[in-house]
């Protein structure tokens, strides 16, 4: 049997709001714990349901409803790749959604000061790779220092959470990913070049239809 090996940290981590909420099993909490272990290198995981039933010794099922119930409270997104060709799922990406070892900043979080912006340059590498896995842009080669200031100037105005939202929202437009007349796509600059862009997409200027959070079929 094949054994999926990922790297992860020493320290699993259960916030109060995850600890203390009633709506969620105990194993949910459990998996919650182990994602905060996961995404604490990258920012993510593609960690398959196989991956958790074998380490906690439970079916594919129970980890897919344990996932549903953190998504459908909040704590955690999940964003299926598909192949361009075939539109099959070929991995999952799960994002933590709450204040976590990673410092995903929360909309209701009092804005950083000034002298403490620069902390959010340590979401350079794990922007870069979320964006770069929608395989839909322009890819990111570099994160040039231009391109570090200007996505820290859109993070203190939105914070984290917003702004992989807005990522999100524009792989699903059909104009920003190049189904347009003039072959136009969107690229990382031109999201981040001032706020008026990247408010233009989370307000869905650029929406096909309504947005939806939907589950996607079990990867094996």
């Amino acid at each position: 049997m094949d054994i999926e090996i990922i790297n992860k940290s020493y320290y699993a981590i259960i916030p109060a709001n995850v600890r203390y909420d009633n709506r969620l099993k105990a194993k949910a909490k459990l998996l919650y714990a182990e994602l905060t272990c996961l995404t604490n290198e990258k920012g993510f995981c593609w960690a398959t349901n196989q991956y958790f039933a074998n380490l906690y010794s439970i079916n594919k099922s129970t980890v897919s409803k344990l996932l549903s119930q953190l998504k459908e409270y909040g704590y955690i997104n999940i964003e299926l790749i598909r192949n361009k060709e075939t539109k099959q799922v070929e991995k999952r990406i799960i994002t933590l959604l709450t204040n976590s070892p990673i410092g995903i900043v929360k909309n209701d979080n009092p804005p950083m000061d000034k002298k403490d912006s620069k902390e959010y340059y340590k979401y350079s590498n794990i922007i870069k790779e979320y964006y770069n896995s929608k395989n839909c842009f322009p890819k990111i080669i570099k994160m040039t220092k231009n391109r570090k200031e200007k996505m820290v100037s859109r993070l203190e105005e939105i914070g984290y959470e917003e702004f992989i939202r807005a990522i999100d929202i524009a792989s699903k437009s059909k104009f920003l990913t190049g189904k347009n007349d003039k072959k136009w796509k969107m690229d990382f600059d031109w999201l981040v070049k001032n706020d008026n862009n990247i408010m233009k997409v989370l307000e869905g200027k650029y929406s096909d239809i309504e947005e939806t959070n939907i589950y996607g079929p079990e990867i094996k």
